[in-house]
């Protein structure tokens, strides 16, 4: 709810889109930067107390952003530093959860706990790019945020200034990606591999075009 409801907090504020790209860097920024070292530090403590620790983090922080806005006092740099609170606490969050259920279906190996911290890093860095299928998608997830996530940066713009709508609208349509990755989600058991270069680049056309389209707006700039 609050990654829907912080940009149209922000475009009612301020109205600027060029905002709406400082907040949206602020929250994805501490991920980007945190999170190599942060999969490392899963590996050695329990999954379970980080997700709690980071669940519990993450509730302080929508209180503060509730409390702020209810008290009439929310101001743009709040939200900034809330953001970078939230992105710091995803970093950690998002590896837990994900390697969290592995351990819930899978037997649990012994970690070595022993082994120092950048040199693990190294080690996954290395595996990760000396890889060909995962060097490929981690090549090309950045090239499909680069072009295509900027839409959901900017989607206030599109809803209230292009379409004319409100919050309602805006909610629509960051409601219909999740729609679409519910649609893929279905289809993907039917793949004999995930790692297929053909659906990967299908996925990719209309992200970018998306990126393109949202570039070439010129009432959005």
């Amino acid at each position: 709810m609050q990654r829907i409801a912080m940009p149209w907090l922000v475009y009612h504020m301020t109205g600027s889109a060029l905002l709406l790209g400082v907040v949206g860097f602020a929250g994805q920024i501490p991920a980007f930067l945190v999170s190599p070292v942060a999969g490392v530090l899963t590996d050695r403590w329990s999954r379970y107390h980080v997700l709690l620790a980071s669940q519990i983090i993450s509730m302080m922080q929508a209180f503060v952003l509730a409390w702020l806005c209810l008290a009439g006092i929310i101001q743009i740099w709040h939200i900034v530093v809330l953001s970078i609170v939230l992105g710091c606490v995803n970093a950690f969050d998002i590896p837990s959860r994900h390697s969290f259920v592995i351990d819930m279906v899978e037997k649990k190996e012994d970690r070595k706990k022993e082994s120092e911290l950048f040199k693990e890093l190294k080690e996954g860095l290395n595996y990760t790019f000396g890889f060909p299928p995962i060097k490929h998608l981690i090549l090309l997830l950045g090239l499909v945020s680069f072009m295509g996530m900027s839409y959901s940066v900017l989607m206030p713009v599109f809803a209230k200034e292009i379409l004319h709508g409100g919050s309602h609208t805006y909610g629509f349509l960051m409601g219909a990606a999740g729609f679409g990755a519910l649609f893929f989600l279905r289809k993907l058991p039917e793949l004999k591999t995930i790692i297929r270069p053909i659906y990967i680049k299908m996925g990719i056309i209309p992200e970018v075009a998306t990126g393109i389209q949202t570039a070439s707006e010129p009432d959005v700039l």
